[in-house]
């Protein structure tokens, strides 16, 4: 549950920050498919929390330089996220999203087909 919403927002961080937006708050759709499943209150707010980490650690990374070992300069890495997902918000976060299902394998199987599911059914980045 909240290493996904976990995941998504590291998704939507990465996305955000190569745009220039301002940090993303907890999704809308994200918000609709979890209390469509039943997830309300303190839960809900965990969740929240998981994003806001999620969405955190991604600026972080970018700002440093950590993300994949890169010793990029963060402009350059905006310019090269831009170039490989033709400069369309929705295919870098689907690109982002991609790489992060193939470095998620320590999740458990039904993790990771949650993770697809979620993203997949239509928590897509919507800034």
């Amino acid at each position: 549950g909240y290493r996904i919403t976990g995941a998504i927002a590291y998704c939507y961080g990465v996305t955000a920050w190569t745009y220039d937006h301002q940090k993303p708050g907890f999704s809308k759709q994200l918000a609709i498919f979890h209390k469509s499943n039943g997830v309300h209150g303190d839960n809900l707010k965990l969740h929240q929390q998981a994003w806001k980490k999620g969405v955190d650690k991604a600026y972080l990374e970018c700002c440093n330089m950590k993300m994949r070992g890169s010793k990029m300069d963060p402009d350059a890495l905006k310019v090269v996220l831009r170039y490989f997902s033709n400069n369309k918000i929705d295919d870098l976060y689907y690109m982002i999203y991609k790489a992060t299902l193939d470095k998620i394998s320590v999740w458990s199987h039904v993790e990771r087909n949650s993770f697809r599911r979620t993203v997949e059914k239509g928590c897509i980045y919507n800034y």
